[in-house]
């Protein structure tokens, strides 16, 4: 991918994708490719580094000290993933209420879309 390529790349999300998602920042990619037909840039993909947040409570414990509990994940979790450069976590909440304290306290978001996921064996990612 080259420097010029991006004006073409953010051509092809105003015309396309704008109102879907924004253009994320190539200085987190991990690598970033544009693909091109002819000499004109037809396609963009990137990888870029993703977090999941993974919280475990012992339910047997009070309100008050989940809370308690809840409020010191957050806080060290911050602190790592501003740390390590990183903006951005995702839960995978599996309870409904556990996913709407996240989102009313602690600022988490429901995702646009699908939620999907990519499984690397033996180096093999996709089926042609």
């Amino acid at each position: 991918m080259k420097d010029s390529d991006l004006i073409a790349i953010d051509e092809i999300w105003q015309k396309f994708y704008k109102e879907e998602f924004g253009l994320p920042p190539l200085d987190k990619a991990i690598y970033a490719v544009a693909v091109e037909n002819k000499g004109k840039v037809v396609g963009f993909g990137q990888t870029r580094l993703t977090t999941e947040s993974l919280m475990i409570i012992d339910q047997d414990l009070s309100i008050r000290d989940k809370v308690e509990i809840l409020k010191l994940i957050m806080e060290a979790q911050t602190i790592g993933m501003t740390k390590a450069g990183l903006y951005e976590t995702h839960a995978f909440a599996q309870n409904p209420n556990f996913a709407r304290i996240l989102k009313k306290h602690f600022g988490y978001e429901p995702v646009v879309g699908e939620s999907l996921v990519m499984r690397i064996t033996n180096g093999k990612t996709w089926r042609r």
